[in-house]
């Protein structure tokens, strides 16, 4: 029965953010917007964590099986990407790049908050 009130709990935000992404001009995906709306109710105890971790557990579990329709998609655009293979390889490179650096950027100011704490 928690399994079914942790998914339920789950659809509930992503569609209660794909009605938020409908009804108001924001250019976010509704998805991002209940991933966001689940995550400040967890944070402020609307949910608790135990209500939801069963679902959430499953669904990483079977991860795997959200990346098949991508990779279908990829094998049926090969001549495409045979084609721009350079301009992705910079495209993808770049972003690794500049995500990395933006991470580490992050990383480095939490340690130094966090150093600035405990002293």
């Amino acid at each position: 029965m928690r399994m079914v009130k942790g998914i339920t709990l789950i659809f509930v935000f992503l569609f209660l953010g794909e009605f938020i992404a409908e009804v108001t001009p924001l250019p976010i995906p509704g998805n991002i917007i209940g991933m966001i709306l689940l995550f400040i109710s967890l944070v402020f105890n609307f949910i608790k964590l135990e209500e939801i971790a069963p679902a959430g557990d499953l669904l990483l579990e079977h991860l795997i099986l959200y990346f098949i329709p991508v990779s279908i998609g990829i094998i049926s655009y090969k001549e495409l990407l045979r084609d721009e293979f350079v301009s992705f390889s910079v495209i993808v490179v770049g972003g690794f790049l500049i995500l990395y650096f933006l991470i580490s950027k992050m990383i480095d100011l939490l340690v130094c908050n966090l150093e600035k704490k405990g002293s």
